[in-house]
C-alpha cells in the first residue's frame, strides 16, 4: 500500500535522471564507502545532519552524516523534489536510520544526491517509476508596469560578525538593518506584520521564502531576473496559512499588506496560483531493513 507523505523542506525541484527498469541511474555515482544501519539508541533532541547536509553550498567534500534520519527525507534529496511527489510506504517518515558517507574529493552537491539515491538502491533494494500529477502551484511573474527591484549595494568594510543572542537593530519602519554587500535574509514579526529584508538576494532565494511561508513548495520563478538585490518587503502574517496566521488572529488586518498585494505594489512582482502536471515518483520497492555494511 502506498501513502503520500509531504514534508517541508527548502529543497528546490528539477528534472528527475532517467532510469531503467530497477531505477538505476543511466552514470553510476558513488560513495567512497558507506555505513547504513538502523538509528542506534535513544533518539536525540533533533535530526543530526552534518556538513551541513541540507546546505546549498556548490560542493561537498569530506564526510556525510546523518543521525535519526528517516528515508522521505533522504529522498527527496536523491529525487531533488518534494515529499509529497514522493508515493511510497508510509514507514519512509516514520522509520529511523544512522547514514555515514564519504564524498570522494571535491564532489559537485547535485551529484553527492546521486550517490544517495544510488545508495538507496544498493542498499534498501529500491526500486521506482515516474509518473505525473497535477499540482497547485504558483508562479512568480514581474509584473505590469515592470519590477521595483534595488540592486544590491556594495560591501562596505569588512564583513560583520555576527553574535548569537545579540539582538539585531532595526530602522525607523521596523525593518532589521543588514550590513551592505553581504548575502542575508531576516525577517522581524511586529504585531501582524511582518517585514523582510534582504541583502545580496535572488530571485531564488525569494522564492524558497515564500515557499515555506505560503506552505506550498510548488513555486516557480518565471520573471526572468538574474541579479543580486537588496529588498525590503512588508506585509500582513494573519493572512498566511498555517501557523503564522494563528500568531496574531485578532491584530486587525490591512488588505493592502495581503502577501500578494504586497509583492505587487512594493516589488512589481506578482504570484499567480495555478495547476500544472509534476513528476511523481513512485516507489515500487524499498527494503525496511538495509543489507549489511
Amino acid at each position: 500500500m502506498h501513502a503520500k507523505n509531504v514534508l517541508a523542506g527548502l529543497l528546490s525541484l528539477s528534472l528527475l535522471v532517467p532510469v531503467t527498469s530497477r531505477g538505476q541511474a543511466s552514470s553510476k555515482l558513488e560513495f567512497e564507502v558507506a555505513s547504513v544501519r538502523p538509528a542506534q539508541g535513544p533518539p536525540p533532541s533533533q535530526v543530526i545532519c552534518e556538513d551541513p547536509c541540507l546546505v546549498p553550498s556548490p560542493t561537498v567534500s569530506g564526510q556525510l552524516t546523518y543521525r535519526y534520519t528517516n528515508l522521505m527525507l533522504l529522498l527527496t534529496g536523491a529525487f531533488q523534489t518534494t515529499g509529497d511527489q514522493i508515493d511510497g510506504p508510509s514507514w519512509l517518515v516514520t522509520e529511523k536510520y544512522d547514514i555515514v558517507a564519504k564524498v570522494p574529493g571535491e564532489t559537485p552537491r547535485i551529484q553527492t544526491w546521486e550517490m544517495m539515491k544510488n545508495l538507496l538502491i544498493d542498499r534498501f533494494h529500491m526500486e521506482y517509476h515516474t509518473t505525473q500529477q497535477e499540482f497547485e502551484v504558483y508562479n512568480l511573474t514581474v509584473a505590469k508596469g515592470g519590477a521595483k527591484l534595488k540592486e544590491a549595494a556594495p560591501p562596505v568594510g569588512p564583513k560583520p560578525v555576527h553574535i548569537p543572542g545579540v539582538r539585531i537593530p532595526e530602522d525607523d519602519e521596523g525593518f532589521p538593518i543588514l550590513p551592505p554587500g553581504y548575502h542575508n535574509l531576516l525577517i522581524a514579526g511586529h504585531y501582524g506584520v511582518f517585514h523582510l529584508s534582504t541583502r545580496v538576494t535572488t530571485i531564488n532565494d525569494l522564492v524558497l521564502s515564500f515557499k515555506g511561508l505560503l506552505r506550498n513548495q510548488h513555486l516557480f520563478d518565471k520573471t526572468g531576473l538574474t541579479g543580486t538585490y537588496d529588498v525590503k518587503l512588508k506585509f500582513d502574517y494573519t493572512q498566511l496559512p498555517g501557523a503564522f496566521g494563528l500568531i496574531d488572529p485578532a491584530q486587525p488586518s490591512d488588505p493592502a499588506l495581503n502577501l500578494f498585494k504586497a509583492l505587487e505594489q512594493q516589488l512589481g512582482l506578482k504570484l499567480e496560483k495555478s495547476k500544472a502536471p509534476l513528476d511523481v515518483v513512485v516507489i515500487d520497492h524499498i527494503d525496511k531493513t538495509p543489507t549489511e555494511n
